[in-house]
Parts: C-alpha cells; structure tokens; sequence
C-alpha cells in the first residue's frame, strides 16, 4: 500500500504530485475553501511509472538528468518551486533503453527497462549470456 501524499478528512490521496505541483501552494488553495487539517504524510517522487513498471528519471532546469534515487534523497531541493537549476524538475520520463543515462548528481547510470545493464569500469554491456554456454 502506498503512503497517502495528504489527507483532506476522509479523503485520501495516495498518487505521486505532478511534476510541477507546488505542494506549498496547493496546501494553501485547499485552506482557502475550508480544509484546514492538511497533513503532508510524505513527499516523493515515484521511481517507476504505473502501469508497467518502466523506471523514470527526472529532467532539470539546467538540462540535466536525475535518478530516482537522487531526486529523492535531495527531495527538500527538488520539491521547491524557486530551486537552482540544477535541482529543479521541469520533466519526467521513463528511461526505456538508454543504459548510457548518467545521473548529473551521482554519476551512476539511470537504470533503463531494456537496455542492457553497462558495466561502468569497462564501459561495456554486460553479456546476457551465460559464460558457461557453448556457441
């Protein structure tokens, strides 16, 4: 089960804020009408789209690309709508077969839902072939 995003009472919102949500702003708009009990539960941004399962990256401001993880693990950076450029999130996107995606924030490679995995030290695809196999 997902972590609800806020709780308005009785209703729940479980689904990942838009890109572009300010959530500061939304929580406000809310108070403007009458919901006052507002409780951010957790921010995040999601890793994998839904349906399928497709990992995501995130697209910053300066051109830069962002994992999952790191878009997250800086979440107070990239959930402010003012944020530099480099941590500010403009686009979402699932990585279907780009194993060369780097990270502009740690270095690793996004992971991509069919490309083959690349070993960073040989800068070369793993073989998906058993190594015992005979041609």
């Amino acid at each position: 089960m997902k972590t609800p995003l806020f709780e308005l009472g009785q209703i729940v919102a479980t689904r990942g804020a838009p890109v572009d949500a300010d959530l500061d702003k939304l929580v406000k708009e809310l108070a403007d009408v009458g919901y006052y009990a507002i409780r951010l539960d957790h921010k995040e941004w999601e890793r994998w789209a839904w349906p399928g399962g497709y990992p995501l990256y995130y697209l910053c401001a300066d051109g830069g690309v962002l994992c999952s993880k790191c878009a997250n693990k800086e979440i107070e950076l990239t959930s402010t709508p003012d944020a530099e450029a480099d941590w500010h999130i403009v686009a979402a996107d699932i990585n279907y077969e780009d194993p060369h995606l780097e990270c502009s924030a740690c270095g690793e490679f996004c992971e991509s839902a069919y490309g083959e995995p690349i070993d960073k030290d040989m800068g070369s695809s793993h073989s998906s072939v058993c190594p015992g196999a005979t041609s």
